[in-house]
């Protein structure tokens, strides 16, 4: 039945593009899935329909300085439902500044901010999907955020500060609110070459809340939650190198973890991938080990493409592999 409900909107979308989404500055919609096989050569093999999303975006009729966005995701993984996911209002401030308010995911840390559709791996690292703010909201906080555009000496920042409470935002039982901050500089940024660095930080204090994606989730931390990343980007032509460090301080208990990221694109088709990733939990029956990834992606259009990734792990006297191919499809 979600499923009927998710293509009835779609259909929706595509009856109305050349009536009301016509109007290109006004109105636009985009669109996208991802399918997905999945398997450990081991206990499970399955499909999935890892993203499909819908969102529209333009600007505010008579108001030139203000624009919007509203998105929709399903994803069966996660309860086959259809969800909300963003819906907020962009305000720039001359050349200065932008300021965006309602619900979206935080400018913290350089890999969650990358649209997915766009980047070389079929996932984000653990380490990301685990120590964003709200994993069980796909990060999405709500609140405001002022972000600074880079300047020709300066770097790019973003304050940000946004309800801590998980549950039903709205209907805090506390006065905790998030605060996030992201800065980030560009050494080098040409048609060709980028050589970037960047930092974030995160504080909320919590009362009672329970972190499943960290530790157990019966465990209910009381007190300062502190995240914190270092980030870097290198790419020359074809190449690209991306980094990331991030760690969390949560009631004095540390989680971190890390990925590495290459690519190279051998022709306009095709891209090749290697990676490595870790994530050190809380939870003493999980593998902390690294992850090694090696894949490829075949490009039909420039965001119509084929993904498959094959990745391995110690685990005492033995492997395990993960394989995963996905096929993307973008309407518009």
């Amino acid at each position: 039945m979600r499923t009927i409900k998710f293509i009835t909107v779609i259909l929706f979308f595509l009856v109305i593009e050349n009536h009301v989404f016509s109007q290109d500055s006004l109105f636009q919609w985009h669109g996208y899935v991802q399918t997905r096989l999945s398997s450990d050569f081991d206990k499970s093999t399955d499909f999935t329909i890892r993203r499909a999303k819908l969102w529209i975006n333009g600007s505010v009729p008579d108001v030139s300085w203000m624009s919007y966005k509203v998105q929709a995701v399903y994803r069966s993984s996660k309860d086959a439902a259809i969800m909300l996911q963003d819906a907020y209002a962009d305000m720039q401030i001359k050349s200065i500044a932008s300021v965006r308010v309602g619900r979206f995911k935080p400018d913290f840390l350089l890999q969650p901010n990358q649209p997915d559709y766009e980047i070389p791996d079929l996932e984000r690292a653990d380490v990301i999907n685990n120590l964003v703010f709200n994993p069980k909201t796909m990060a999405r906080q709500i609140g405001a955020q002022i972000t600074f555009n880079k300047q020709k000496y300066l770097p790019r920042l973003s304050l940000g500060i946004f309800s801590e409470n998980h549950d039903v935002p709205g209907d805090a039982k506390n006065q905790n609110l998030l605060f996030t901050a992201h800065v980030q500089k560009a050494f080098v940024e040409s048609k060709d070459m980028l050589v970037s660095t960047g930092a974030s930080i995160g504080y909320r204090y919590v009362e009672f809340l329970s972190m499943p994606s960290i530790s157990d989730p019966t465990i209910l931390f009381t007190g300062n939650d502190l995240h914190w990343g270092l980030e870097g980007q290198f790419q020359l032509k074809k190449y690209g190198l991306q980094v990331e460090y991030v760690q969390a301080i949560v009631d004095g208990n540390k989680v971190w973890g890390y990925y590495i990221d290459n690519d190279y694109y051998f022709t306009n088709k095709f891209q090749a991938i290697a990676g490595i990733e870790k994530y050190a939990d809380l939870i003493p029956e999980t593998n902390d080990n690294a992850w090694l990834g090696v894949g490829g992606n075949y490009f039909f259009t420039e965001r119509t493409k084929l993904m498959a990734e094959l990745k391995s792990q110690m685990a005492g006297n033995r492997i395990n592999y993960q394989i995963e191919i996905q096929f993307q499809v973008f309407f518009n």
